[in-house]
């Protein structure tokens, strides 16, 4: 058997057995921090720029997809700088809301390379509105089991104040970060580009999103605009059966105030508290920066 073809075999055993343990996660079978896979990093070239980006419409636009946008920054041609300068690398790693995909944002997705897409979703919605995922995409939910009443998570915001609480729980509870750190581990993982989403993509994907930029050394300013850039999508994408949350700067803030209370900084909350390997962040890093 030639070298090449020995590849495409190795390549197709490893998706074929993620997709096979990723399906026993979904049915509860499998506890999630039994899913491994096995790791390649692709290479992709980007161009440097000499500026941070400022907010504009995004290029990438796929319009049954609220929210949907890249983590690398919303224009592919002016990607974020970290705070030493490296290019952060695109069409790696999407956030988004509910992927209720027509069939011509369905081919996007796979015209993207997405191969996994994580539902941060409570059962209750995931049941309610599922995600319409391309065939040969893999789906992962998030949660396996229906939210308690009493979980910030499944309560209607209504409020800051239950915006802000919920945003602290997200830190707080040791149940969502044990499931932060699954998600993390497994986009560190994982070969091929990546959708994480929840509802609107503003809440725990916001959060989710800033703990990334944290990993990569995003200026604060930057993860900020990136969080509140959620208003100008979803108010832009809205129609008449769409009644967006906005979501305000006190929410993002409120998450990471509490993570510094707790811990000294967001840093070091994703290190001790949320107990994240150096290997993973190191991986994520190589992910999402151009030069790591």
């Amino acid at each position: 058997m030639s070298s090449k073809q020995n590849n495409f075999l190795f390549a197709r055993d490893a998706r074929i057995y993620r997709r096979s343990v990723l399906g026993l996660i979904g049915l509860g079978l499998v506890p999630p921090m039994a899913f491994t896979a096995l790791v390649s990093c692709r290479d992709q070239q980007t161009t440097s720029h000499d500026t941070l980006p400022t907010m504009q419409v995004p290029l990438l636009h796929l319009p049954s997809i609220h929210n949907f946008r890249d983590v690398a920054g919303v224009n592919e041609q002016e990607p974020y700088r970290n705070q030493q300068g490296v290019v952060l690398r695109t069409r790696t790693l999407y956030r988004s809301g509910w992927i209720s995909a027509d069939d011509a944002d369905a081919r996007r997705l796979r015209t993207l390379g997405v191969d996994v897409v994580y539902d941060l979703r409570p059962q209750e919605l995931r049941l309610s509105h599922p995600d319409r995922v391309p065939q040969g995409v893999e789906y992962v939910p998030l949660f396996q089991k229906t939210a308690s009443s009493s979980s910030p998570l499944f309560e209607p915001t209504v409020s800051p104040k239950a915006m802000e609480d919920r945003m602290r729980f997200f830190v707080s509870d040791q149940s969502m970060r044990t499931r932060t750190v699954f998600l993390l581990e497994q986009m560190a993982l994982v070969d091929g580009a990546q959708v994480f989403h929840c509802t609107q993509g503003s809440d725990l994907t916001g959060w989710i999103t800033a703990l990334l930029h944290t990993i990569v050394d995003l200026p604060q300013d930057v993860i900020m605009r990136d969080y509140l850039l959620s208003n100008d999508r979803l108010t832009h994408e809205a129609d008449a059966e769409t009644a967006p949350t906005k979501v305000q700067a006190s929410y993002l803030q409120a998450a990471m105030h509490e993570a510094a209370s707790r811990h000294g900084s967001v840093q070091r909350f994703i290190n001790d508290g949320l107990r994240l390997s150096a290997d993973v962040q190191q991986r994520l890093r190589a992910k999402l920066l151009v030069s790591a």
